[in-house]
């Protein structure tokens, strides 16, 4: 009669342990609603709008550098463009800087 009552709880443990492991498995497919996916516009956050724009500009500007690359002479009147307004920028600066000196020394030309 113990053997019996024995092997009965043995069994008895197993198949209780077995259903807790199949029953355990059976939620973790369950998808979780944090993990829901939203698919229109009004769902997205405005930290997902801004990556997005952040990403359409990205992408802009990656276009025109392909685009200058692809054409050295643009890139060249580009660059000399670039150069002249440097020039007159500093000059500018220069030419500021003598005449606040002569406006503080009181050295009239």
């Amino acid at each position: 009669m113990r053997r019996i009552i024995s092997f009965l709880a043995k069994n008895l443990l197993v198949l209780g342990l077995v259903s807790l492991i199949g029953l355990s498995g059976a939620f973790s497919f369950a998808q979780p609603s944090h993990a829901a996916v939203v698919s229109t516009q009004e769902g997205m956050s405005d930290s997902s709008r801004a990556d997005q724009a952040q990403e359409q500009k990205y992408e802009q500007l990656a276009k025109e550098a392909r685009d200058a690359v692809n054409n050295p002479q643009a890139l060249d009147e580009q660059y000399d463009l670039d150069q002249k307004a440097s020039k007159q920028g500093q000059g500018g600066l220069i030419e500021g800087a003598k005449k606040t000196l002569e406006k503080v020394t009181g050295a009239d030309k």
